[in-house]
């Protein structure tokens, strides 16, 4: 999942081998298995897919960890800060003191930065660093349509009018992003207006949106909703496969690393595993949105390992190792694996960033590991760590 397996340490090997199996089988790209999206507003189906290599050259500071798609991992930006690499930031709206790993490290740098600007609709953590706040409009001001649309089950995309007028001075997000490039003297593409303040400019920049998409967006604001049939298994994705000589079974890459993490599990084999913790999700809660609703900031634990450091169900405890230290809530649960903590992301008073390091990446994907992070435990009174 995004939030379980894909980050720790064993992300790329639990991925491939389930590749591995999905097409030894034929279940890969066949009902009953895994399909593949073909987008709806970039139709994969429409051109050739590229033969590439996906692994681009690594940051400043970490040249040993690749980018990938020309993209460097989050975890480099302390660093990258740090060493003057990057002396300004634009922040699209994003809780970096939530979202972010390392938020210890994170702290100490961001005021190192000449310009912190934040697109942002509320006042919050984020905002408070930043040296420039850009007011823009929220989803439910602005006409809108399904921009993640490969996540989506089915092949879709829906359409929202604004159900709100703009409060305050928000602007378009595109008209504020277009005017610090024009200013900057960057280039930018031609169908950008100069103007947020006429009525139709938001429909216009949607509708550029959609220049490939699989229907046009009169349409997809007339209907509301828009799907398309979808084709498993997917011709296209056949076709690709075959005219890059098949599945490419054993990356170099991934072989490596398999090699290298199976040296280490031998090495480790019959000495104690430490208490590590693992991250979740909350159903109230998105990332670090949604605080209104309540959601607390708790550790899952098993009964078992609860009794061996003392902990009753709701006592107050401290988390912590060698990145920082977190308060949080225990909750006690049968259903949780021994020897694990389960968190949840997302919370400014408990923040489980504190606990991860931007040192510790998989050096591959470039993602902080958030999962199998070694931890200590203990009670917490009224006077602190009992």
């Amino acid at each position: 999942t995004g939030t379980g397996i894909t980050m720790s340490a064993g992300c790329n090997m639990t991925q491939w081998f389930a590749w591995l199996v999905m097409i030894l089988t034929g279940a890969m790209n066949n009902k009953g298995g895994a399909w593949f999206h073909p987008g709806f507003l970039i139709p994969f189906d429409s051109f050739e897919l590229p033969d590439m290599d996906p692994w681009t050259p690594g940051s400043n500071v970490r040249p040993e960890v690749p980018g990938v798609i020309g993209d460097w991992p989050c975890a480099v930006l302390p660093d990258e800060i740090e060493a003057g690499n990057i002396r300004g930031l634009f922040n699209f709206g994003g809780r970096l003191l939530r979202t972010f790993p390392d938020t210890n490290a994170l702290e100490r740098t961001l005021d190192k930065l000449e310009l912190n600007v934040i697109t942002e609709i509320a006042t919050n953590e984020t905002t408070d660093v930043s040296t420039h706040l850009l007011p823009t409009k929220d989803g439910i001001e602005r006409h809108e349509f399904t921009r993640w649309d490969t996540l989506n089950w089915n092949l879709s995309v829906q359409y929202s009018a604004p159900l709100v007028e703009p409060m305050g001075a928000r602007r378009s997000a595109w008209w504020v992003i277009s005017q610090i490039m024009r200013r900057a003297d960057l280039p930018g593409p031609e169908y950008v207006p100069e103007d947020d303040g006429d009525p139709d400019a938001d429909l216009a920049m949607l509708a550029n949106l959609m220049h490939m998409a699989r229907c046009s967006f009169e349409e997809l604001r007339a209907k509301g909703y828009v799907e398309r049939p979808l084709e498993i298994p997917a011709g296209w994705l056949n076709d690709h496969i075959e005219r890059i000589g098949g599945w490419r079974l054993v990356p170099q890459r991934l072989l490596a690393q398999w090699e290298e993490m199976r040296a280490a599990d031998e090495a480790a084999l019959g000495k104690p595993k430490p208490l590590c913790f693992s991250s979740r999700r909350q159903r109230n809660k998105l990332n670090g949105q949604l605080d209104f609703l309540g959601e607390e900031a708790n550790a899952i634990i098993h009964p078992a390992d609860a009794q061996l450091h003392g902990i009753s169900e709701g006592q107050m405890v401290r988390v912590s190792n060698k990145s920082g230290a977190i308060e949080l809530i225990a909750r006690l649960r049968p259903t949780m694996r021994r020897g694990v903590i389960s968190i949840s992301h997302g919370h400014l008073n408990g923040n489980v960033n504190r606990l991860t390091n931007k040192s510790d990446i998989d050096t591959l994907s470039g993602m902080a590991l958030y999962s199998g992070v070694p931890v200590e435990i203990e009670v917490l009174n009224q006077y602190g760590p009992a």
